[in-house]
């Protein structure tokens, strides 16, 4: 798939501070439980709930609440399209990075 660098902007919103994830206890340091956190995190702030992150994500309900439970990691197409609905970097989601950068593609060149 090619991508039309022309039509892709910069969106930086406000999220959560995840940052203290580096200060949790060991068994938290699991992907699995990062990757809850920062959902459910986002969840809150744009209130979007667990039912329509599923939906938007083809996957049920039921395993929607297992991943922010952090009981399972999503697959990485799943979890591409929870970033895309929840308008986060991949990074972001990993726990990788604090800070948002999400490039939004757009029908035309406005910013």
């Amino acid at each position: 798939m090619d991508l039309d660098y022309e039509k892709i902007t910069e969106t930086t919103i406000e999220l959560p501070d995840l940052s203290n994830l580096t200060e949790v206890k060991e068994c938290d340091k699991d992907l699995g439980v990062i990757i809850g956190k920062a959902i459910l995190g986002l969840l809150k702030k744009k209130g979007i709930t667990q039912q329509e992150l599923a939906n938007s994500s083809f996957v049920s309900t039921s395993m929607m609440s297992k991943i922010v439970l952090g009981k399972t990691k999503p697959s990485i197409d799943t979890l591409y399209l929870i970033a895309e609905h929840l308008e986060v970097s991949l990074d972001y989601l990993c726990g990788r990075t604090y800070v948002i950068a999400y490039n939004k593609k757009t029908p035309d060149n406005s910013r």
